[in-house]
C-alpha cells in the first residue's frame, strides 16, 4: 500500500501537472516555459494546505505570481500577444492548437486567470482523483478524492458554495444561511443534498484495501484530535481567575507577577475568541474584580472581541449572563453606552431577552425605552428573539410592558411564526394563535395571516416546522386553517 506521504507527494505532482497543461492553454507558446517555471516553484507550486481541518488539501497561489509576471511583460510591451488594454486589464492573445484561431481574453485580476486555469483542466482527469476544485481568497483550493473520504469519516460535509466542511447537515444548513445568505428551505436542501452524495470510492476489498482504510481512520482522527485540541484550548490562568472570580489570584499575577491584561499583543491575555479578563468576568458576574480590572489595571470596558465575528463587548456578556448588577456598574460608572450593538447589530437587551432575564429587560428599558425597540442588522426585534427561545412569559412582558411589535417581518420575511416554528416551540405557537386571533398581539386576524405566509424564501412556518420534523406543529398550523380553535 502507498503510504500517506508518497500519496500526498504524488497527488501534489499531479495537481501540478495538470495546472501546467492547462496553462499551455492560456499564455502564448513563446513564453511557455517560463510561464511553468512561475507556477511551478517556490511559493507559487501547489503545497499542502495546513491550519485549515474543515477546507480542501491542497492549494496554490500561482494564478497571483503569473498575474503579476504577465502584467509587467505587458507593460514593458516586449510581446505582441501581451498587452495591458485601454481598461488597464491584463490581456493575452493565442492561437487554438487545431485550426489557428486567434483568441483574445483579458483577465482583470489574478482570480480571473485562476478560474481560466481550473477551466481548461479536462474533467476526466479532474475526477479521476479530485472531487472539488475552487477559488477561495485568490487561491486555487483542490479537494482529494481521499481527503472527501476521510471528511466524511469525520462527519463533515462540504459547503457546494465554498468547500469548506461542517459538522454534520446542521452546521452546512447553518452555514448556508448565515454566510451565504440562502433561505431557510434551499438551505435544509443543500444539507440534505450533500449528506446523501456519492463520493468515489476506488478500492477493491484486499488487504492493501484495509491498511488503506486503516490510514483514512486515521487521519480523520488526527483532524479531529486538532480541531478539538483548538476548540478545548484551556484558558490562561488569568483569565480562569476572572472567570471563576478569585480577586487574589488575579492581583498576584498582575502585581507580583507582571502579566498585564492590557497587552493584547500577549495571547494569554484573551481566549481563541479575542475575550478579554474584564469579559470573562463580566460575563460570571464579578463586580469587584471588574472593578479592579478596570480602576486598577486600566482596562478598556468598552472593547469588544478582536477576532470574534460577533464583537461582543462586555456589557453583552453580562446581560446575557443575568449579571444586572455588573450591568449597571458598566453603564452607569463606566459610561459604556447601553445600546452597544455587536457586529449584527444585537444589543444587551437583545441578549437579556434571549437568555429571559426579566430584570435586565425593564432596567434597560429605564434607561432609555427605545432600547426594547431596536432590530438586529437581520431585521429582527426582541420578539422574534424570544419566539426562537420560546419563552411565553418573556413575550407577555414584552407584549403588555413594552408594547413591542408582534407582526414584524425580517429582511428574509420571517415573522415571529417561523422562529417559533423553526425552533418546535408548540406552546408559543398556541399562544401566538390564540392571543393573534383574539386582536391582543396588536393585529387584527387579517394581519395574523400574514405572519404565515411564506418568507421570501418561500418557505411558510408551517413548511419549516416540517423539514424539521415538528409534525405537531405543522398539524396545529392545518388546524388553525381549517377554522379548529380549539387548538
Amino acid at each position: 500500500m502507498t503510504s500517506l506521504t508518497s500519496y500526498k507527494k504524488e497527488s501534489k505532482q499531479n495537481i501540478q501537472l495538470l495546472l501546467n497543461n492547462a496553462l499551455s492553454f492560456i499564455v502564448p507558446t513563446s513564453i511557455l516555459p517560463q510561464c511553468i517555471a512561475t507556477i511551478s516553484t517556490g511559493r507559487s507550486a501547489v503545497i499542502e494546505r495546513q491550519g485549515l481541518a474543515n477546507g480542501g488539501d491542497f492549494t496554490t497561489r500561482c494564478s497571483v505570481a503569473l498575474h503579476r509576471r504577465l502584467f509587467h511583460l505587458g507593460q514593458a510591451k516586449n510581446s505582441s500577444d501581451i498587452c495591458i488594454n485601454e481598461h488597464n486589464h491584463l490581456q493575452i492573445s493565442t492561437r487554438s492548437p487545431i485550426l489557428g484561431v486567434l483568441q483574445i481574453q483579458s483577465y482583470p485580476l489574478p482570480s480571473d486567470l485562476a478560474a481560466a486555469l481550473i477551466n481548461n483542466i479536462p474533467s476526466e482527469n479532474i475526477s479521476s482523483f479530485l472531487s472539488d476544485i475552487r477559488i477561495h481568497d485568490e487561491c486555487i483550493v483542490f479537494t482529494t478524492q481521499r481527503h472527501m473520504l476521510v471528511q466524511r469519516k469525520r462527519e463533515m460535509f462540504p459547503c457546494t458554495n465554498c468547500g469548506l466542511f461542517y459538522k454534520g447537515e446542521r452546521g452546512i444548513r447553518d452555514h448556508m444561511l448565515v454566510k451565504h445568505q440562502r433561505s431557510y428551505e434551499q438551505s435544509k436542501a443543500a444539507a440534505t443534498e450533500t449528506r446523501t452524495a456519492v463520493v468515489p470510492y476506488w478500492r477493491t476489498g484486499t488487504e492493501s484495501d484495509a491498511q488503506w482504510i486503516q490510514s483514512l481512520e486515521a487521519e480523520a482522527n488526527a483532524l479531529n484530535a486538532a480541531s478539538n485540541l483548538i476548540k478545548d484550548r484551556s484558558l490562561s490562568i488569568g483569565l480562569e481567575a476572572a472567570r471563576i472570580g478569585n480577586l487574589i489570584v488575579l492581583k498576584h499575577l498582575i502585581e507580583e507577577k507582571g502579566w498585564d491584561p492590557t497587552l493584547m499583543t500577549d495571547p494569554t491575555t484573551q481566549d481563541r475568541h479575542g475575550s478579554t479578563a474584564l469579559m470573562w468576568s463580566c460575563g460570571g458576574g464579578h463586580l469587584e474584580i471588574c472593578k479592579y480590572l478596570v480602576d486598577k489595571c486600566q482596562m478598556n470596558p468598552k472593547q469588544s472581541q478582536l477576532r470574534h465575528r460577533s464583537k461582543r463587548t462586555p456589557l453583552h456578556w453580562a446581560a446575557r449572563n443575568g449579571h444586572l448588577e455588573v450591568c449597571q456598574w458598566l453603564v452607569n460608572a463606566c459610561n459604556v453606552e447601553p445600546d452597544v450593538r455587536t457586529s449584527d447589530g444585537t444589543s444587551a437587551f437583545h441578549y437579556a431577552v434571549m437568555f429571559q432575564h426579566k430584570d435586565i429587560c425593564r432596567w434597560l428599558n429605564s434607561e432609555n425605552s427605545n432600547i426594547v425597540h431596536g432590530i438586529n442588522s437581520y431585521g429582527c426585534n426582541a420578539v422574534q428573539w424570544a419566539a426562537l427561545n420560546g419563552s411565553i412569559e418573556m413575550c407577555e412582558m414584552l407584549l403588555n410592558e413594552f408594547q413591542l411589535d408582534f407582526t414584524l417581518l425580517n429582511y428574509n420575511g420571517h415573522s415571529i411564526f417561523h422562529k417559533a416554528a423553526v425552533k418546535g416551540n408548540t406552546d408559543l405557537l398556541k399562544w401566538f394563535l390564540i392571543k393573534g386571533s383574539n386582536g391582543e398581539l396588536g393585529m387584527k386576524s387579517k394581519e395574523l395571516n400574514v405572519l404565515l405566509q411564506p418568507d421570501k424564501g418561500g418557505c411558510t412556518p408551517s413548511e419549516m416546522a416540517r423539514l424539521e420534523g415538528y409534525q405537531d406543529i405543522v398539524d396545529l398550523f392545518d388546524r388553525y386553517e381549517k377554522g379548529i380553535m380549539g387548538l
